[in-house]
């Protein structure tokens, strides 16, 4: 059970008092955080477009629309399992397509979170909030099958804490294992197929702007670094990739800012990168490549159902 807040323990007290004084009528944001504590099952939605923050002269080739649904449903308290579904649209169809949508891989999960209180050095008691998952991918885009992936099971860990009056930094750490059916892709430049994801990804938020009425504004930052195994092979290919004691290094980075005008509703807008730590065999990080910085534009909804 939630403990009250202190709004809410001096209505009830009032209320004990005097049982001729109401209680106060909740605001809204308040409204759908309670409605979200009680529901048993929600659905998630949303769209995002992508594209790049350079365009060229054909920009319709790296533009792209995601839209996804996700069913929620919480057998316990801090505990969520769910299904998520998503379709990929792309706006110029490749040679090897008959369409341009795409399912991407099913994922279905459980999660489950809660914080725990400690005292820092300098800053008083925090709140730390633990979260915890895991996930399979099913394959049921078309690049997964090709592929002939069997499945993907991932598991997360991410911790945060707000240090400081609407400032929170954060860390996430995953790992997944690729199973396949062959460890080579076909084709003679095809290479192995991954086998292990390893990720680590520190973040950072503030809520520049929060009102009852007209909604929050958050600005966030964050960078990751991707660790990937590729099956070993037994032969030696033309592809570089295929060297059995091979791991790739990949980064990321993402700077972003986000509007909730309510509690079911926020959209965003971000910048990202993701790429490989070598180019050419050399280490060669551009942070900033035209060819791989990209701007997202998303807008997303949470509908809780009350029991």
């Amino acid at each position: 059970m939630r403990p009250l807040t202190l709004a809410a323990l001096c209505a009830a007290t009032a209320l004990a008092q005097n049982p001729e004084v109401a209680p106060a009528t909740p605001a809204p944001a308040a409204e759908a955080k309670a409605a979200a504590a009680r529901s048993t099952w929600a659905v998630r939605g949303g769209a995002q477009f992508l594209g790049l923050l350079v365009s060229d002269a054909d920009p319709a080739n790296d533009r792209a629309m995601v839209y996804w649904a996700r069913a929620e449903l919480k057998p316990m308290q801090n505990a969520t399992a769910f299904l998520r579904l998503g379709v990929l649209q792309e706006f110029v169809v490749g040679v090897d397509r008959l369409s341009p949508f795409d399912l991407q891989d099913t994922t279905v999960g459980f999660e489950y979170g809660h914080a725990l209180p400690a005292e820092l050095p300098y800053l008083g008691r925090r709140d730390v909030r633990l979260s915890y998952s895991a996930q399979l991918f099913l394959p049921t885009s078309q690049a997964s099958r090709y592929q002939d992936l069997i499945v993907a099971p991932e598991a997360r860990a991410a911790v945060g804490i707000e240090l400081f009056p609407r400032f929170e930094l954060g860390v996430d750490l995953s790992a997944q294992w690729r199973w396949h059916r062959y460890a080579e892709r076909a084709g003679l430049y095809g290479g192995m197929n991954t086998q292990y994801v390893f990720g680590l990804e520190p973040s950072a938020s503030f809520r520049v702007f929060e009102h009852s009425r007209y909604g929050t504004v958050s600005v966030s930052a964050d960078a990751s670094r991707l660790l990937v195994k590729k099956y070993g092979s037994r032969e030696t290919y033309l592809s570089g990739s295929s060297d059995a004691q091979l791991w790739l290094h990949r980064y990321g980075w993402g700077l972003g800012v986000s509007y909730r005008p309510k509690q079911w509703l926020s959209a965003s807008l971000s910048v990202s990168q993701n790429a490989n730590v070598l180019r050419d065999g050399l280490v060669n990080v551009v942070p900033l490549h035209r060819d791989e910085t990209q701007l997202l534009l998303g807008v997303s909804g949470h509908f809780p159902f009350e029991p």
